[in-house]
């Protein structure tokens, strides 16, 4: 024989668990639809994701900054910014407009007439060398352009060191956090097979009538809510694995996406 408030704590906790589960759901259907319109898929495609445990290779942490190097968009760009400012000091330094010549001539002369028309001994051939040099008035803008550009090119270099530093900065952290979170799964574990044992035993005692509901549905709400503590550190885990494929240009690889025409 059951009591109402009995019964009427195990419809509340009931439909606490159902609208849960219908949060998650909708979670769930946002997120793929976000995917839906991150990947270009139609909506009225189905999509489905199959969401499976990360792996990799064993590899260093330098590996790992490498490929995150390779892969990171920015840094890709900033490469490109430094090839354009190389560039740019090339076409500067060959702007400068002052000439500098070297003249050799060789030729006749007379002194009775036309060299051309006259006859010409040996001793009226006549060379001559000379550097001719002239001066741009312009010089000012030219090294102004060619300051320009070595600035440019180092705003670049700075900002290349900065998007390395930072790409160093997200792995290192990944790493910790992972494997934080794995020891943190292990605890979690331990902790949910204790809740279990705790609610097994103590339904035993419930059927013997040596405890009442209330306190079965409170060790019934310890089981639950350290299964939920466990599959969150499990998804959190299963998430920072994801941003480091992300991270080292491995994602897509490792995602396992399903899409039905």
């Amino acid at each position: 024989i059951y009591e109402k408030k009995d019964v009427l704590e195990s419809t509340a906790q009931l439909l606490k668990v159902v609208a849960e589960r219908e949060s998650l759901r909708l979670a769930h259907s946002e997120q793929k639809n976000a995917l839906r319109k991150l990947l270009g898929i139609k909506p009225e495609n189905p999509l489905a994701v199959k969401m499976e445990q990360f792996t990799f290779s064993d590899k260093s942490t330098a590996q790992f900054l490498e490929n995150a190097k390779q892969d990171d968009p920015e840094l890709q760009i900033r490469t490109l910014l430094l090839d354009i400012a190389d560039a740019n000091i090339r076409i500067s330094l060959n702007e400068n407009t002052d000439k500098k010549d070297l003249v050799f001539s060789l030729g006749a002369r007379s002194l009775y007439g036309d060299s051309e028309t006259d006859s010409v001994s040996e001793e009226d051939y006549a060379a001559q060398l000379k550097f001719e040099y002239q001066y741009d008035l312009g010089g000012n803008a030219y090294t102004s352009r060619i300051e320009k550009a070595k600035r440019q090119k180092d705003i670049t270099l700075q900002e290349i060191r900065l998007s390395n530093d930072e790409l160093n900065y997200q792995l290192t952290a990944l790493l910790d956090r992972i494997n934080n979170q794995r020891s943190l799964i292990k605890k979690l574990t331990q902790h949910e097979q204790v809740s279990k044992r705790k609610f097994t035993e103590a339904m035993f005692r419930y059927r013997q009538g040596r405890i009442d509901t209330t306190d079965i549905i409170q060790f019934e709400n310890d089981l639950h809510l350290a299964s939920l503590d466990l599959s969150s550190a499990k998804t959190n885990l299963l998430q920072s694995k994801a941003n480091l494929s992300l991270l080292v240009g491995q994602l897509l690889p490792q995602l396992n996406i399903e899409m039905r025409n």
